[in-house]
């Protein structure tokens, strides 16, 4: 019964339809897989992260310093009685798939300023990746003995005066990551263009570029073709340029003429990744001007739009590029489920996240649920939309991931739900017990039970 009793509660700490309060009293658990589902909850409390700050458990504490709703409470708690540097470096970066920590929730100045000092080198290179630091720990971090640390602060956006220190960096790597987001002062353009190693990276800041579309580095009229302020005369040259790559950029300049970028177009090879990303920025007017556009890097931009008329998303989710198909489903709830179900079996392990698009239908997702590919059943296990008579047989399913996520659907039925964490397979219990579909009470009333099984 113990080994049941786990499993039921390793799910209910992870259940993110169930408040916190609910799943406070496994606070207690010896369980260390259920501490490590609590400290990975984004609605911990301030009284459960410290807590769990003094877990014997060194990956319960790495995985509480990952969670950055969890960070801002017990930050000084895990520096304090932490001596692991995987559990600072955690509290430096947050565990997040992300390169770059969210802004959602920025560590406070004091916790910044420790970790800026941290005697471990990989510590201080993910404090200099946050997004949220201040003058005040970048100026110290751009003084930082290891040049790792330097260039991981050289790759954001900082004040002039940290700017100034990290482009008078002695590494080149330092130097150029400086260069790579923001412009250069006017008066350090000169002398970063005559350094050869920052050459390329200052020349797409530069407003004079007369001179560098005739360089002889390739690097360099690259860049220039970056340049938004080109005068015509430069662009026209630089879409003749002997190098494919330049041509590419230039490409994708927003004040090229049609008839001369149709040529560029035809002189390149085609790339998936070919997108013009200044139209991220620009106003839904602008954007729009675009939608029928005979070059796709335009329509692949615009279907990133999360704030398109319906009628331009029924536009773009007919277009004849996979791309462009795939852009907007990601980006737009509204796209039809016939377009949606078509791309799933394309990409297969890739976007996991288009099998919870609103727009697919429970016939769409029987048809999947149906396949002797794992993968499309998998998809069908994981949508919401999915019918309660599907899921429930979905949790019978020979493949172990279509099992697990059909558990933890919440169009399975309560009943088939408890009925589940009676299960032989506890891997099915826990996944059972983690379905947002149980109620506050029955969870109550699980809690309970459970643990005193184990007590």
């Amino acid at each position: 019964m113990g080994e049941r009793s786990h499993a039921v509660l390793r799910g209910l700490a992870a259940n993110t339809g169930l408040r916190f309060h609910v799943v406070r009293p496994l606070l207690d658990s010896p369980d260390r897989e259920t501490a490590w589902n609590l400290a990975r909850r984004e609605d911990i409390t301030a009284e459960a992260a410290e807590t769990l700050s003094a877990h014997p458990d060194v990956m319960v504490r790495t995985k509480l310093a990952g969670n950055q709703a969890a960070a801002k409470y017990a930050w000084a708690s895990l520096l304090a009685d932490s001596p692991e540097e995987e559990v600072r470096r955690h509290l430096a970066i947050g565990n997040r798939y992300d390169y770059w920590p969210s802004r959602d929730h920025p560590l406070p100045e004091p916790a910044m300023w420790l970790l800026a000092h941290d005697e471990d080198e990989q510590v201080r290179a993910s404090a200099a990746r946050r997004l949220e630091v201040s003058e005040r720990v970048a100026t110290l971090l751009a003084q930082d003995p290891e040049p790792h640390v330097r260039e991981m602060l050289a790759w954001g956006q900082h004040t002039e005066p940290v700017q100034r220190l990290l482009l008078a960096d002695p590494e080149a790597r330092v130097r150029q990551a400086a260069l790579m987001l923001t412009p250069p002062p006017a008066d350090l353009m000169e002398a970063l263009l005559a350094d050869q190693e920052t050459r390329p990276h200052a020349a797409r800041w530069a407003t004079s570029a007369e001179e560098l579309v005739e360089d002889e580095d390739a690097e360099v009229r690259k860049a220039v073709a970056g340049n938004p302020d080109l005068p015509l005369p430069l662009l026209e040259k630089l879409a003749e340029d002997e190098v494919e790559s330049v041509r590419r950029e230039i490409m994708l300049h927003p004040a090229l003429p049609d008839e001369v970028r149709a040529r560029v177009v035809a002189s390149v090879r085609p790339n998936w990744y070919d997108n013009a990303r200044w139209l991220y920025e620009a106003t839904l007017e602008e954007r729009l001007k675009h939608v029928d556009s005979d070059f796709v890097f335009f329509r692949r931009a615009i279907a990133c739009s999360s704030d398109l008329p319906q009628d331009v998303i029924d536009r773009l989710a007919a277009d004849e590029d996979f791309g462009v198909r795939l852009l907007l489903a990601q980006n737009n709830d509204t796209v039809p489920g016939a377009v949606v179900a078509a791309l799933i079996p394309e990409v297969g392990r890739t976007k996991w996240e288009l099998a919870k698009h609103p727009a697919l239908t429970a016939e769409q997702l029987e048809a999947f649920a149906a396949s002797e590919d794992p993968v499309l059943r998998a998809v069908a296990a994981l949508s919401p939309n999915l019918a309660p008579a599907t899921a429930v047989r979905l949790t019978a399913n020979e493949d172990r991931q279509t099992r697990l996520a059909a558990a933890a659907n919440p169009a399975l039925p309560a009943d088939h739900v408890i009925a589940l964490l009676e299960a032989e397979e506890y891997g099915l219990v826990t996944a059972a017990a983690s379905n947002p579909g149980i109620r506050e009470k029955t969870a109550e009333e699980l809690v309970a039970t459970h643990s005193n099984h184990i007590a």
